[in-house]
């Protein structure tokens, strides 16, 4: 029953390490965006995979977009991990 525990608390924080990884690695783009005087709309994705028997992958995707007439953009980040 440990070791099931331990197993379960080490899948957990790969997840929690690949979802930061993909963190860090979109922060460039969201500085980017931040910097310029008009802003740019963009799409980026990352993609993360870890196997060390058991598989665990994950994918995030984000997105600068003008919403409406009134200068109104959208950003929105997209997180999806699986563990097999």
């Amino acid at each position: 029953m440990m070791l099931q525990t331990r197993q379960i608390a080490t899948i957990f924080a790969r997840g929690i390490a690949i979802m930061l990884c993909l963190g860090i690695l979109s922060f460039p783009a969201t500085l980017y965006a931040e910097t310029t005087e008009g802003l740019i709309p963009f799409e980026v994705s990352y993609t993360a995979s870890v196997e060390k028997g058991i598989s665990l992958n994950g994918s995030a995707k984000r997105t600068l977009a003008a919403y409406g007439e009134h200068g109104v953009w959208l950003f929105r980040t997209e997180v999806k991990s699986f563990i097999a």
